[in-house]
């Protein structure tokens, strides 16, 4: 759990907020108390190993620094850009996306409101949410989105269905007040779900083909089950796309092995190892390995998922006019972590601020 004072220098809706906008970090401070994740802490990642995503949706990294990821979660500010699936651009994209209908009126302190169910619902997702409009003058007041997995398993999900939380993916909260007849930000809040891949205990260390002896070498990090690792059929190698076949499989230490491809004429691995080494292109090489694991019985390459809930939240304390922008180099680096070395500075009214300590539960496992 991460917590921080914070002064955002907004230039306004005719700006964008992540190039415009500038953040200045008065104090942070990490609370013990709660478990640390190392692996969960990780940036988000989308590429080929997928080690950190949001089940049915994207979100950009931005470095690592939660507090911007949380401010484009505001799809008010940031009508004119990408905020979130599926909202995606407010001002374009939102109308078009989703059903709505009205519902019976409400006030806050004293404003009467509109009230706008938001529904969409496909194959894969559900999303439900509520947007609150000034009967005045139709400023947004307040959104309210969230999204649901849709199928989990086999069991489909129902726009009144009683465990529609149980299946969260994400929901983001947003408030706007006014003041000297302008609307500012109050609140925002982001929730989401997110899956981790755990990285694999059991892998292979390294793969080396012996022009000398003509054979493959494979070592492991860890001890394999011997009558696992000893099976030829286990074993898929080819080159150039031409298989290679294995004639036998021979420990050479607890965690190595040797593999002896047939050398037969017209065999791939005559040409292989008849050839010069440097004439032998090792990205032609393609290894599959299947049904090996280890003492343990740790498969092998086998990566773990497991799913956790991530809470944010942001609240004005208080809103000010700008008189003068601080340094450049005092402001937070917007692509690098809030909580990793980041420049640090007290006002002179620090002692009008003070720290927020929330302990909201999400489906977290705290302890």
């Amino acid at each position: 759990m991460n917590e921080a004072i914070v002064e955002v220098f907004d230039k306004g809706f005719g700006t964008l907020d992540y190039e415009d906008s500038n953040t200045r970090i008065y104090e942070y401070s990490r609370n013990v108390n709660f478990p640390t994740d190392s692996l969960s802490e990780r940036l988000y990642d989308y590429g080929e190993y997928k080690t950190k995503t949001i089940p049915t949706a994207y979100l950009k990294s931005y470095g690592g620094n939660e507090f911007v990821i949380l401010r484009i979660m505001d799809a008010i500010r940031n009508y004119n850009t990408f905020s979130y699936s599926y909202v995606d651009h407010l001002d374009t994209d939102f109308v078009k996306s989703h059903d709505f209908s009205i519902e019976d009126d409400t006030s806050l302190d004293g404003m009467p409101l509109f009230v706008i169910d938001i529904y969409k619902h496909n194959r894969k997702f559900m999303v439900r949410g509520k947007i609150y409009i000034s009967k005045d003058n139709f400023e947004i007041v307040k959104l309210e989105y969230a999204t649901y997995d849709a199928l989990l398993g086999t069991r489909k999900i129902s726009k009144t269905s009683r465990k529609i939380e149980d299946r969260l993916l994400y929901r983001t909260a947003v408030e706007y007040k006014k003041e000297d007849n302008k609307m500012f930000p109050s609140y925002i809040s982001f929730s989401n779900k997110f899956e981790v891949k755990v990285p694999p205990v059991f892998t292979v260390k390294n793969v080396f083909v012996d022009f000398e002896k003509k054979l493959f070498e494979i070592a492991f990090n860890r001890v394999p089950l011997h009558f696992k690792v000893l099976k030829d059929k286990n074993y898929n190698i080819s080159y150039k796309g031409r298989g290679i076949e294995i004639e036998k499989v021979v420990l050479a230490d607890s965690v190595t092995v040797h593999l002896y491809p047939k050398m037969n004429l017209g065999d791939q691995a005559l040409e292989i190892f008849l050839a010069e080494p440097v004439d032998i292109g090792k990205d032609d090489f393609r290894v599959v390995m299947d049904n090996i694991i280890d003492m343990d019985g740790n498969k092998l390459d086998f990566s773990e998922t497991y799913s956790l809930m991530q809470f944010r939240e942001f609240f004005v304390q208080q809103r000010k006019p700008v008189l003068q922008y601080p340094g450049k180099h005092l402001y937070m680096d917007k692509n690098w972590p809030i909580f990793q070395d980041q420049p640090i500075v007290k006002p002179d009214n620090y002692s009008d601020f003070w720290m927020n300590t929330p302990l909201r539960n999400e489906g977290a496992i705290i302890k």
